[in-house]
């Protein structure tokens, strides 16, 4: 029989179902033999609206995809039974959690871990849970931000907020890419970068997407997890993943040494991606025109060799193909490819040249670099015509990116 899994991100919050529905869907789709599912799913094609194309895709993928496939996540197989255990309590409403004794405490770590990353839709649940054993059982107690009979209330809240967001900016022909870009520019667009004091007022809301997509303040976990929300909502695989970044990057600067900064890892076309929202946010680039920038959208493992994380518990990220330097041919390996990119930007729309510079190490410091681009935009009569003014620079040493404008 063909398997099908209700448990795939966002399903519950995109269509609007209460958690007795979804367990009735559940029961009754499988029930139904793999021909009348099949048949079931062509009328639903055929008959629906076309401007509804994008949500019944949505459906028809949660309702068919493998449980196995329903995560990026990586988890043991006892860790994966203690996930989608948790997962169904908090479906069901229940913040206490019952499971057999056989389970050890760090895979219960994990699998809560899990939640976390892939369920950004569970936003208040706290992240700290309490373990109560007995000779056959162990109930892991979860705890609310809000109050339990509020829960509702500010999911309904985040859901309705979001769905205004996809229906506002998303088009159902948009491929996944399209609606990664525009979700993420979305939030570079509207969320400011805020870590709260000890004395703020719903101080969780800033670690969650409610915080990021409500009160449009967040930090780098908020805007993470906002933009799994999102994706979600849409069928697109998105986890939240953290680890340390690296040290020498101007960034890691703002984040304390025991802390860990999160980002995520995005399916997209089949492929998988790292993006940091964050920090392409426009507080965090440094550039003196407020645009959009895409230094941390769609990078693969090795553009992120100097940050530290848990590699057994993702997918290899090799890709480069949606890659924004790579994808607009913006990548140079030497003065003669830097030169050509320059002249080719600066006869566009480009409010700014942006480009990867892979020989950065070579040329120096920051300093250095700067005065070396100078020099070169300088050196050429037709560079200097259409750069007659101060030109400043920002240089991004973690992805060696440069960006130049003229003031």
């Amino acid at each position: 029989m063909l398997e099908r899994s209700i448990l795939a991100p966002g399903v519950v919050e995109r269509i609007g179902l209460d958690a007795e529905s979804v367990n009735s869907l559940v029961v009754v789709m499988q029930k139904l033999t793999d021909g009348v599912f099949i048949a079931l799913i062509a009328i639903m094609k055929e008959n629906l609206p076309a401007n509804q194309a994008e949500r019944v895709h949505f459906i028809l993928k949660v309702l068919v995809v493998p449980d196995k496939d329903d995560m990026i996540f990586k988890l043991t197989y006892q860790q994966k039974k203690i996930y989608n255990t948790i997962l169904n309590n908090l479906q069901q409403g229940k913040l206490t959690v019952n499971i057999s004794c056989i389970y050890n405490n760090d895979d219960i770590s994990t699998a809560f871990t899990a939640i976390k990353a892939e369920r950004p839709e569970y936003f208040y649940v706290k992240n700290n849970y309490t373990i109560w054993s007995s000779r056959t059982t162990k109930s892991i107690k979860l705890e609310s931000n809000v109050p339990v009979n509020q829960i509702n209330d500010y999911a309904k809240s985040l859901r309705d907020c979001a769905n205004k967001i996809i229906d506002d900016r998303i088009r159902p022909e948009m491929n996944s890419v399209q609606k990664a870009l525009i979700l993420h520019d979305f939030l570079t667009e509207t969320v400011t970068y805020e870590i709260p004091n000890e004395k703020a007022k719903n101080e969780w809301q800033f670690y969650c997407a409610y915080g990021a997509l409500i009160n449009k303040r967040a930090v780098c976990s908020g805007i993470s997890s906002a933009y799994s929300y999102l994706l979600h909502l849409l069928g697109i695989e998105a986890t939240m993943i953290s680890g340390n970044p690296q040290k020498k990057d101007f960034f890691s600067n703002l984040i304390n040494k025991n802390e860990d900064h999160a980002w995520n890892i995005v399916c997209l076309e089949n492929q998988y991606y790292h993006i940091d929202v964050t920090w392409d946010l426009p507080s965090f680039c440094n550039t003196h025109v407020r645009m959009n920038l895409y230094d941390y959208f769609c990078l693969n493992d090795e553009d992120l060799k100097g940050r530290q994380w848990k590699r057994n518990h993702y997918p290899c990220c090799t890709e480069q193909k949606y890659n924004f330097f790579f994808s607009t041919n913006a990548i140079a390996h030497n003065d003669a490819e830097a030169k050509m990119i320059i002249t080719r930007q600066a006869k566009s729309d480009y409010k700014i040249l942006y480009f990867r510079c892979v020989y950065m190490d070579a040329l120096g410091t920051k300093n250095e670099i700067i005065e070396h681009f100078s020099g070169l935009i300088r050196s050429d009569k037709k560079l200097s015509l259409l750069f007659m003014g101060t030109l400043w620079f920002s240089v991004r040493e973690e992805l060696r990116i440069v960006c130049i404008g003229c003031e």
